[in-house]
């Protein structure tokens, strides 16, 4: 008895069947807690600089790329928290990644100036 064997051909076909998404496009819109506000003037006392707004921006723009790799990709799901850390300044954010309608923020928790930085247990850490 010979069973003839499918050609490659016969068990896999390909054809468009939609798109899923016209353009992916990631647009930062950054929300800061009180608490944050307040953290930013944290090591002022000490003589340090005050945290402005343009060096959170900076440092979270870094990270922007691989936390939207990681949401598109399903690792990370929106509420994940993430710790980003500036090695040249030694900036940390630590934000959440929120949705509002088809719009995602991050939204800031605190800031803080420290070498070797933990994050939280949960909280992805991306070093740029």
């Amino acid at each position: 008895m010979n069973k003839r064997i499918p050609s490659f051909d016969e068990f896999m076909s390909e054809g468009k069947i939609g798109n899923l998404v016209d353009d992916i496009k990631i647009e930062i819109e950054i929300d800061t807690t009180v608490h944050a506000e307040e953290r930013k003037f944290r090591h002022t006392d000490e003589g340090g600089d005050v945290i402005t707004n343009q060096d959170i921006l900076d440092t979270t723009q870094k990270a922007i790329e691989e936390i939207g790799e990681r949401q598109l990709k399903g690792i990370d799901t929106v509420g994940k928290q993430y710790c980003i850390s500036n090695a040249a300044n030694n900036l940390n954010v630590v934000a959440n990644l929120t949705r509002k309608n088809n719009e995602l923020i991050l939204v800031v928790i605190t800031v803080m100036r420290k070498k070797g930085f933990k994050e939280a247990n949960g909280a992805y850490k991306i070093i740029v």
